[in-house]
């Protein structure tokens, strides 16, 4: 059954807002996050929290739909989504310290996992079946449009106003979305909806809260504190694995789980599923990399930074659609090969960028990971629940979601702990590689102390400051590109295990688990 609704176009204006509101709100805090982290004067992988955080909240926030659902009609569970991601965005502007960010960041992040879904629903209670893939399809090249404008828009902000101005732009955006929903959505649900409202696991989504805060708390803190010789580093890795084993044995035996992980009993599906993982993964660790790399590297300015990401967005939004047609007419496995083959070389070209790399070397493989993305997901949604039936298809689908947004909250804080491990392990072998018996670095180090001599009116103390100052600043400088140049590779390789993945799955319709 669907609702009946004078204009459908405008319940999909209006349900579209929230959804694009939220993936400006996460493009523009890519761009600002190198500006924050020195804000709050947090290290990578402190400052990652605020995306981290976000995420975490989200994975959360998506499974306590369905009984909001069935407290509230989905009317007023997307307005008080929007309320809240409104209040929340107000709380991150006026925040004065990093602690207060990233609480208004899971805030937002609560509004925004319960908020997403919903928005869902209400699109297929307004359009007919024969028009869902219709309506699914705009939803996605809608929700495209945030990450088109807000690099650019958030590098303006960055480099012409105050930082609290990439949250504040979420008000009046947020407002006009809380207008159209209140004008134009329906109150009642309609009879007969398939999205199942019920009483949340409350156990499985503390458990699992439990293993994801500890375990990314881990992967923060881990390289700092030399990992598993401190005692809490190791109390918080058996807290993470305790919790998330409590949480796979509560979630296999109860009856109305948060995550229905028995449905991962099929091997195409799982595969699938894990692939859609590390897609999430690889995606949103490029997106926190990239600009960092660009402004602390490079010496982008956040702007031109935004501009590199521009085309990405541009071409993913062209893309969808096309691959969406392709998608009937060619192989599955050849379009997704094709998809993580174009990955898999735009890694390793960012592992090759430099010191000096350009704004023009930056395009090329953010274009070629664009097209791959759309090569991989679109089929990966679809062949994902190929071989679930019907009465399955809600769980499964919200598992696939679940391991996504998991993905990117786990690559964002593995990436930025890897930096923070390759900046010491590469320090650690530069400076074991200065050798002062060396004649041509003797040579250029003396010219470099003469140099600053006669800048320094003939104070040869002050020279031999400034000469080794210039030495470890040229030091630093290399094993910063050298860590991230690592990091990217690593990021190659996750497109090779979802390589590895696709030959386990299965394209053709042919059981049902």
């Amino acid at each position: 059954m669907y609702a009946k609704a004078e204009n459908k176009w405008l319940v999909a204006a209006s349900v579209t807002t929230g959804a694009v509101m939220a993936a400006v709100d996460t493009s523009i805090l890519n761009i600002a996050t190198p500006h924050l982290r020195g804000v709050f004067s947090a290290t990578t992988a402190e400052i990652s929290w605020i995306s981290t955080g976000y995420l975490l909240a989200v994975v959360i926030g998506m499974p306590l739909t369905g009984w909001l659902c069935s407290q509230f009609d989905r009317k007023n569970v997307c307005l008080g989504g929007l309320a809240v991601f409104i209040f929340a965005s107000i709380l991150c502007g006026f925040a004065t310290e990093l602690g207060l960010l990233v609480a208004a960041r899971v805030l937002q992040g609560l509004g925004a996992g319960v908020l997403l879904p919903v928005e869902q629903v209400i699109l297929r209670q307004a359009f007919p079946p024969k028009e869902h893939g219709l309506a699914m399809g705009l939803y996605g090249v809608t929700v495209m449009i945030g990450p088109t404008i807000a690099p650019l828009l958030g590098g303006l902000i960055i480099d012409n106003y105050h930082w609290s101005l990439i949250f504040f732009v979420n008000v009046p955006v947020g407002l006009a979305g809380v207008f159209m929903v209140h004008r134009f959505v329906q109150n009642k649900p309609v009879q007969g909806d398939p999205v199942v409202c019920i009483k949340p696991d409350w156990i499985g989504i503390i458990l699992l809260a439990y293993g994801i805060v500890f375990l990314l708390w881990l992967l923060e803190r881990g390289e700092r504190l030399n990992w598993f010789e401190t005692r809490s580093n190791v109390w918080l890795l058996v807290v993470s694995i305790s919790s998330f084993t409590l949480f796979c044995a509560h979630e296999l035996i109860t009856k109305k789980p948060a995550v229905d992980l028995r449905i991962l009993n099929n091997r195409a599906f799982s595969s699938a599923v894990f692939m859609s993982f590390v897609l999430g993964f690889v995606v949103s660790a490029t997106l926190f990399v990239l600009p960092i790399y660009m402004q602390d590297v490079l010496g982008f300015s956040a702007t031109h930074a935004g501009e590199a990401l521009v085309p990405r967005a541009l071409v993913m939004m062209i893309a969808f659609p096309l691959i969406g047609r392709l998608y009937n007419h060619v192989s599955t496995k050849l379009l997704m090969g094709i998809g993580l083959a174009l990955g898999f070389f735009s890694a390793i070209l960012m592992s090759k960028f430099t010191k000096v790399t350009g704004i023009h070397d930056i395009i090329l493989p953010q274009i070629l990971q664009g097209v791959a993305v759309s090569c991989i997901l679109t089929p990966l949604s679809t062949v994902a629940l190929l071989h679930v039936a019907a009465d399955r298809l809600a769980a499964a689908a919200g598992l696939n979601a679940f391991s996504r947004q998991l993905g990117s909250s786990i690559g964002i804080a593995i990436c930025s702990s890897l930096i923070s491990h390759f900046e010491l392990v590469v320090r650690g072998a530069l400076i074991h590689h200065i050798n002062w018996a060396n004649p041509v670095l003797r040579d250029r180090f003396t010219g470099v102390i003469k140099y600053f001599y006669t800048k320094s009116i003939n104070d040869y103390t002050t020279a031999m400051h400034q000469g080794f100052s210039q030495l470890n600043s040229n030091v630093t400088k290399q094993v910063v590109v050298i860590s991230y140049q690592k990091t990217f590779e690593w990021l190659a390789v996750a497109f090779i295990v979802m390589f590895i993945c696709l030959f386990f799955m299965k394209t053709k319709r042919h059981e049902y688990i």
